[in-house]
This record gives C-alpha cells, sequence and structure tokens, in this order.
C-alpha cells in the first residue's frame, strides 16, 4: 500500500473532522466514527484480497501493452508478475537470445512484490526500458541485471533407421580393412602358359570346371587313361575323390587296360556300371569290329 496514499487520507479526514466540528460538534464526531469503521474495513479487505487487488494493477497501463493476464510488454521490455511470488523483467531490444538482459525479484520480509508491481503499472509507457524499470525497482530492493548464458548441448547423432527395417533395402557396404583384392588378369600369364601337360594332371591341381562344360561333357566319352579328375567325375557315381584316386592310380600303375580294370578301382555302386560302360573309353579313336590292337612286332622269317 502507498505510504503517501494513507498519509493523504488521513490528513483529509482530521481536515474534514475540523470543519464538521465547526458546524456541529455531534454531526463530527459521527463523522469520524463513520471514516474509523470505513478505515478498519478497507484496511481488513486490503490484507485479504491484496494480491488480487495487485493483480487489478495491470488495467491502471494502457491496454495496447497487455501482453496477458499478468504481463506487459512494449518494444523494449517485458515485465511479468507471479502473484505473491515474483516479478521477471526481460530485455527485448538483445539481437539474439545469448545477449538477452533481465532480473528478478522475488518477495521476502522486506520486499513486497505487489508494491513494485503495482507502481510499475503506474509508471509504465512506451519509453519504459529495463534500465529505467531497475532504477525505479532499486528504491524497494536491491536489483542485479544478469545476461542470459548460451549453455547449448551437443546435438545427439541421428541414426537413419529406416533401412534396417525394411530388409529389401539394406545395402552391405564392402570392407574397408583386410587384404587387398588383386585382379587375376592383371598378373602376368607366362608361366602358366608354361604349365605342361603333367602338371596339370597332378592330383593337387584340381580343373574346376563350370555346368556348361560338365553338362557338354556329360554327353561326350569320356578317355580313362587321358582325362583329368575333373572330367573323371563327370562320370555317373565317381566324386572328385574317387576320380583323384583313379589318376593317383593311373600314374603309378600305367594306363587302365579294361573298363571293367577302371570300374573295379574305381568301387563304384552296381548300379552305375552300365553308365560307365557307356561314356568311359580306353582311346579317343574308335576301333573298327575289325581291328585288333597291334602288339608287340613283326617279325621276318
Amino acid at each position: 500500500m502507498n505510504k503517501n496514499f494513507i498519509f493523504v487520507g488521513i490528513a483529509t479526514v482530521i481536515a474534514l473532522y475540523g470543519l464538521l466540528c465547526i458546524v456541529s460538534v455531534p454531526l463530527a464526531n459521527v463523522f469520524l466514527s463513520f471514516a474509523i469503521f470505513l478505515s478498519a474495513i478497507l484496511l481488513i479487505a486490503y490484507f485479504m484480497f491484496r494480491k488480487k487487488i495487485y493483480t487489478l494493477s495491470i488495467y491502471i497501463v494502457p491496454a495496447r501493452y497487455h501482453a496477458g493476464a499478468n504481463a506487459i510488454k512494449n518494444e523494449s521490455c517485458t515485465v511479468t508478475y507471479y502473484p505473491g511470488d515474483k516479478l521477471l523483467i526481460t530485455d527485448n531490444t538483445a539481437k539474439n537470445e545469448c545477449n538477452k538482459r533481465y532480473f528478478i525479484l522475488k518477495n521476502s520480509n522486506t520486499t513486497d512484490i505487489g508494491i513494485i508491481w503495482y507502481n510499475i503499472c503506474r509508471n509504465y509507457n512506451r519509453y519504459s526500458t529495463l534500465g529505467s524499470l531497475a532504477e525505479l525497482c532499486r528504491t524497494y530492493t536491491p536489483v542485479d541485471i544478469l545476461v542470459e548464458k548460451n549453455e547449448t548441448k551437443p546435438k545427439k547423432k541421428v541414426i537413419d533407421r529406416t533401412e534396417y527395417r525394411n530388409p529389401d533395402t539394406i545395402k552391405i557396404k564392402p570392407k574397408t580393412t583386410g587384404p587387398e583384392i588383386v585382379e587375376f588378369s592383371n598378373l602376368q600369364t607366362s608361366n602358366r602358359a608354361q604349365a605342361t601337360s603333367e602338371e596339370e594332371e597332378m592330383v593337387g591341381l584340381e580343373e574346376f570346371l563350370t555346368m556348361g562344360d560338365i553338362m557338354k561333357k556329360s554327353a561326350q566319352k569320356v578317355n580313362v587313361n587321358t582325362a583329368t579328375a575333373g572330367e573323371l567325375a563327370v562320370l555317373n557315381g565317381i566324386n572328385i575323390a574317387i576320380a583323384k584316386k583313379l589318376v593317383e592310380h593311373r600314374n603309378l600303375n600305367g594306363d587302365f587296360k579294361s573298363i571293367d580294370e577302371f570300374i573295379e578301382v574305381a568301387e563304384v555302386a552296381e548300379h552305375f556300371i552300365p553308365q560307365i560302360k557307356e561314356l568311359a573309353v580306353l582311346s579317343d579313336k574308335p576301333n573298327g569290329p575289325d581291328d585288333a590292337p597291334n602288339e608287340g612286332r613283326l617279325l621276318d622269317w
């Protein structure tokens, strides 16, 4: 409550009481009793509803400066009143949030925020600034103007998980570490071109055939005395392990003398024998029915 307003009220009551005493003392006494009674009621109402009364102080300010139920604002500063708790004054002229100035006043035993709010509303206009309001508030309580600090936290890395949710869009990235991939087409082939046919038939150097080669050779005759392990594995009932064993037996014991010998060494199942006999041959040259092998040498008698 404004002390000047109280002093003016008391002085007015005393002056009227003196004038009424000149006219009629009983009338002056009635007036004084009524004034005291009315003052007591007003004091009781003030202490009971002073927070609400202070809130209504905003209506002293022109409506164009209203920024809410308990806030006023112009181009320079904004004042926000929290009834019975605190008062926040912020600067509107800062270029960014980091340089914004402000100060906060809180209710205490020596500071009545409602009275300060009332006096701010009574003096607020288009020329009010943070500095001028700070000077006004310093008549009631100390004021410290603060500057807003930029306390930005590092942004969290956002991982796009959309490609993990859809299995069709998953892309397998090649490893960036590990042994370097060598293109065999760039290697010199002179040493390989000089490999002999005997080295190609070694058991450790296995020939890898494509499916097209297998389908093509499966319809041809297989010379069991010259075929590699990969070519022997085309025959039904003979896998690559058996084919290697056959090549090793041939290298140690010489060519197979008959298809039966070949089948006996291969140890294939009985139901594969007709198919092997159909495709396996001992020589690349077909023998006629009248052709007989030329064994030994001719002697002149």
